[in-house]
């Protein structure tokens, strides 16, 4: 996890206002708290975004790690001060040879895809009569066994067997996990040796002289136990985007940097340390209960080997997440309706079959962009826990003394922004996270029908609006005096298993469109068709009942 949240110091030129001639309650409180962002119709653009050929937002991990790998495998294997120096003389060299103009910056792998047969050549001799090849490939060892495709894997070994294929797999899962961490020791060493190649190459100037990352450097050394070393890992931080120009424009890098993902997407099982619990169906007090613990049963196996089937890929590893994480929230939705017979009544169950019927229509309109929409999806929430932390320390400010809850909540949040994307480069979204309505999403995903027959009645209960309370929360007075008015009542329903029924209804359609966009096929019984059974006595047409949206 990440240990502290740094945030890019703005010049006061960079701050401006939102402009327009009316400002709502809102737009003044966003004010406020990011004053220094401009905003674009409902977005809020941080001011690294907003900059004449400015920043883009990126991904540490993702994007920038899979390049820096081989300096922290020299650091691993061959300790700080050897590692760094066989990583600046590598560069150093390349850096000479190359032929192309501009450079790439050879800090990162995939620049050395730049390089021509002969000068890879000549790169590998020099550092030979150097004495420093040895070193170099048993430190890139990990390398040569697990990324075939990898730049760097013409300083392979040619003819001699290379050692033990399990010490270097044991040496990738213990680096690889600090390594995701931008702010662990060992991404700031990585990040320290990649600025240093940047200055061996003349390609990185420090225009303040006075700069942590300038007057204190070699303090990275000390990091994270020095408010200095902290300093110059912000700066560090802060600087890598730099080494990113261009990269986006190189489909070179970019494939090298899709196979690392696909090599690593394969490598070993996932490791859980919560598995899906079930229910004891042997042991339950009645034949209800049994029926109950049945169909959650069924929900949670026919979820689980949906997701054991589609095959994650961590070059979109968005994709992956987002839909899963929905079609994981489908699940429990029914499931917690399922265990919960006391709120099978119009009052409550409507709640729960809104937030299935939005769920639905999110994963049917992500599947029509998957790729861009998932990550538009995953964006569109950090930008909102963004605000969500602003807003707390505001609120922190009014206090006399601080809410160490609080406190405690925003170091959380802080966390959990950093760990996906550097909160100074999200934009915040004030408006739908799609950027269109809902019912425009149900349009676009050829689901109009369910929109009009059940997201929008159930959104009466959910919103309380007039068609769901004037029928449920009023009864008429029956004095011929009153002019048939009506009273306020919280009425009391007997539980109707129907809500049951219509909740295992959509979570089965979120199957039927997660299985005909991905192609899975599982074996699993059909969670729904044990419950039709069930209540009803007889095996149902499952995709007759899916057609028939009305009955909502």
């Amino acid at each position: 996890m990440c240990t502290k949240q740094e945030h890019f110091k703005q010049a006061p030129f960079l701050k401006t206002g939102y402009g327009g001639m009316q400002t709502s309650r809102q737009d003044m409180a966003e004010k406020q708290i990011l004053s220094d962002h401009v905003r674009k119709k409902k977005k809020l653009i941080p001011p690294l975004l907003n900059l004449p050929g400015g920043m883009s937002p990126y991904s540490w991990a993702q994007e920038l790690m899979p390049d820096l790998l081989w300096l922290a495998l020299l650091h691993e294997t061959l300790g700080m001060h050897r590692g760094v120096e066989c990583a600046i003389k590598v560069v150093s060299i390349a850096n000479e040879l190359c032929s192309c103009e501009p450079k790439p910056f050879f800090c990162r792998a995939g620049s050395f895809l730049k390089l021509s047969d002969k000068e890879k050549q000549d790169l590998v001799q020099t550092l030979q009569s150097e004495g420093y090849l040895g070193d170099i490939r048993n430190g890139l060892m990990p390398i040569f066994h697990f990324f075939p495709e990898c730049p760097l894997l013409f300083l392979k070994p040619e003819n001699e067997p290379l050692p033990n294929k399990e010490d270097a797999e044991n040496l990738l899962n213990s680096l690889l996990p600090s390594l995701y961490d931008r702010y662990s020791r060992t991404a700031a060493f990585t990040q320290a040796t990649a600025l240093c190649s940047g200055f061996e190459q003349g390609k990185i100037k420090i225009a303040m002289e006075k700069a942590p990352i300038f007057t204190d450097f070699n303090e990275i050394e000390n990091y994270p136990n020095t408010e200095k070393s902290e300093q110059v890992a912000a700066s560090l931080r802060a600087a890598m985007p730099m080494l990113l120009i261009g990269a986006d424009k190189d489909n070179e890098t970019a494939d090298w940097i899709d196979s690392f993902w696909k090599e690593l997407s394969g490598f070993g099982e996932c490791e859980l340390e919560e598995q899906m619990q079930y229910y004891d169906e042997e042991n339950a007090g009645d034949d209800f209960e049994k029926c109950i613990f049945r169909f959650c049963n069924a929900a949670r196996r026919e979820l689980q080997e949906r997701i054991d089937k589609w095959h994650f890929n961590l070059n979109n590893i968005e994709l992956y997440e987002v839909i899963g994480a929905l079609l994981a929230r489908q699940t429990t939705l029914a499931v917690d309706l399922a265990v919960s017979p006391m709120i099978w009544t119009p009052h409550s169950a409507a709640l729960f079959h809104r937030a299935m019927a939005d769920v639905y229509i999110t994963i049917a309109w992500i599947f029509k962009d998957p790729v861009k929409r998932s990550k538009q999806f995953v964006e569109d929430g950090i930008g909102a826990v963004k605000l969500e932390i602003e807003h707390r320390k505001k609120d922190q400010e009014k206090r006399d003394n601080d809410d160490p809850r609080i406190d405690a909540m925003i170091e959380f949040q802080e966390k959990w922004v950093s760990s996906q994307r550097i909160a100074d480069l999200v934009e915040v979204n004030l408006g739908s996270w799609s950027g269109i309505t809902t019912r425009q999403m149900a349009i676009e995903a050829d689901c109009l029908d369910f929109y009009n027959y059940v997201y929008q009645p159930f959104s009466a209960a959910v919103h309380s609006a007039w068609p769901h309370i004037s029928v449920k929360n009023l009864q008429y007075c029956s004095n011929p005096a009153h002019r048939h008015h009506r009273v306020p009542i919280s009425a009391d329903y007997q539980p109707d298993p129907h809500f049951l029924y219509l909740a295992a209804k959509y979570l089965q359609k979120a199957f039927a469109r997660f299985d005909e966009e991905t192609g899975v096929k599982t074996e699993a019984p059909s969670a729904f068709d044990l419950l039709y059974e069930d209540l009803y006595g007889a095996p149902e047409d499952a995709d007759a009942i899916i057609e028939d949206e009305k009955e909502a």
